[in-house]
């Protein structure tokens, strides 16, 4: 998880995420020139941390930082760097993404401390009844109703009596 959140991974999707910008741009007709997008490509992960926590001393804004930082290893990415974006794009995006990848990272420990708890039927009462484990097994296909077959997502159908609930005119509609 520290590696997942560690500000060279971050900073590294923040390129990537600007890389995928540029190159959409081009493909909808902006002129972006090859050799933008390939210097930009040649920099994805070789950030100076150091350089650009000077320039976020000097412009107080992060992402700001980093794109002059950017412009500075690739200067003909420099004028199309973050062009009609917002910082939310980068830093939400961001955030998405590592969310994702630390979900996946958790599940697998989930479903095996799930399926291989052999204590009393319930961890707590809530409501004056034991919530017992399988009401938590419902959060697993509730929050990934339209993610494919069940053999590829082993969580569906863990906890014994529970049937996924799945909404499948929003499944058709993907």
């Amino acid at each position: 998880m520290q590696a997942l959140w560690g500000e060279r991974r971050r900073i590294g999707l923040w390129r990537r995420l600007w890389l995928a910008l540029m190159e959409a741009q081009k493909d909808l007709g902006l002129d972006i020139p090859d050799a933008a997008i390939r210097e930009l490509r040649a920099h994805l992960d070789d950030a100076d941390l150091d350089k650009a926590a000077e320039y976020e001393r000097r412009l107080r804004h992060d992402v700001m930082a980093h794109i002059h930082h950017l412009g500075d290893q690739a200067p003909a990415a420099r004028p199309f760097i973050h062009l009609g974006a917002t910082s939310a794009f980068v830093t939400d995006n961001a955030d998405l993404v590592l969310m994702r990848r630390g979900l996946e990272l958790l599940r697998g420990k989930a479903v095996r401390v799930l399926t291989s708890y052999s204590g009393p039927r319930s961890f707590t009462k809530a409501h004056h009844t034991h919530s017992a484990v399988r009401t938590f097994g419902l959060f697993w296909p509730t929050h990934y109703e339209c993610g494919g077959p069940n053999e590829q997502r082993p969580w569906v159908g863990m906890a014994r009596h529970s049937q996924p609930r799945r909404n499948t005119a929003a499944c058709e509609a993907q």
